[in-house]
């Protein structure tokens, strides 16, 4: 609340809130058609030749996700803390803290396992389509935020540029660094997947 409740009455915010989850979700399912068949890959060959150090790295992944996904029950069975109360600021510093290490560790492992694997580069160039997918997803995303916050404002004012942001933070200014973020790192990812296909090209 505020915003369930508005996404339910006004059809525009309810509409490109479920653009954001439809973005996600296709997003996460190209990420795994591309990324599974090279963790399968990069494990036979870890077995076959009995380099188990690769194994731990692919593991890190889940492990890491396990214990962000942990903390975050464990947080939201604490309850929040009161809204004047610092340790409010801490446990959200220690929540974000904990996902950036676990997602910087998982890519940094995956990574050294895919280098020490010798994996068959056509898995590589099929990869390729599915990152392009997953690029474009996170673009319809963080265009479907700004129109979000478009018709959040207009449909529900009050809302929007109230005080319901991050830690009890202005509205309208987390979504502007929501939306920063977002459209820093849709960047990123097209860039990638352009030089991938120009890379398969060549």
């Amino acid at each position: 609340p505020p915003f369930t409740t508005s996404a339910a009455d006004q059809p525009a915010v309810g509409w490109t809130y479920a653009a954001v989850v439809g973005g996600a979700i296709v997003s996460l399912i190209a990420v795994v058609v591309a990324g599974v068949p090279m963790a399968i890959a990069i494990a036979r060959t870890a077995v076959e030749r009995r380099r188990w150090r690769n194994l731990g790295l692919l593991a890190v992944p889940p492990i890491s996700l396990a214990v962000w996904v942990a903390l975050t029950a464990l947080l939201i069975a604490l309850g929040d803390p009161p809204a004047g109360d610092p340790w409010r600021i801490v446990i959200f510093l220690v929540w974000v803290g904990v996902f950036i290490v676990a997602a910087l560790a998982s890519t940094v492992a995956v990574s050294a396992a895919a280098l020490d694997a010798e994996v068959d580069g056509s898995l590589y160039r099929r990869a390729t389509t599915p990152a392009l997918v997953t690029a474009v997803a996170m673009a319809v995303v963080a265009a479907a935020v700004v129109l979000w916050g478009a018709a959040l404002a207009v449909a529900s004012p009050a809302a929007f540029w109230g005080s319901d942001g991050i830690l009890g933070s202005s509205t309208p200014l987390t979504w502007l660094g929501v939306v920063a973020v977002m459209v820093a790192a849709t960047c990123f990812a097209v860039r990638a997947a352009i030089r991938a296909r120009s890379d398969r090209a060549t």
